[in-house]
């Protein structure tokens, strides 16, 4: 009988999953000329002057090399 239940219970999880994805198969289109949202800039202090220019916000990512095998952000 728990068997059974757990059977159904995959089932509607499944189905579920299943019909959410279609779901959201008609809102996946993509824009025939889309507006560029990110803008990535090589030096910090031109992209805080643009961002502050432009009244938008920033999104610092660092990174370093290596050092003795421990890994740095990328």
């Amino acid at each position: 009988m728990i068997r059974n239940v757990n059977v159904n219970v995959k089932s509607v999880f499944v189905f579920a999953l299943i019909l959410g994805m279609v779901a959201g198969l008609g809102e996946c289109r993509s824009e025939e000329n889309p507006a560029e949202r990110i803008v990535w800039h090589a030096n910090l202090k031109r992209g805080l002057a643009l961002a502050k220019q432009t009244n938008r916000p920033i999104f610092l990512v660092s990174g370093a090399p290596s050092c003795l095998g421990v890994p740095g952000v990328w």
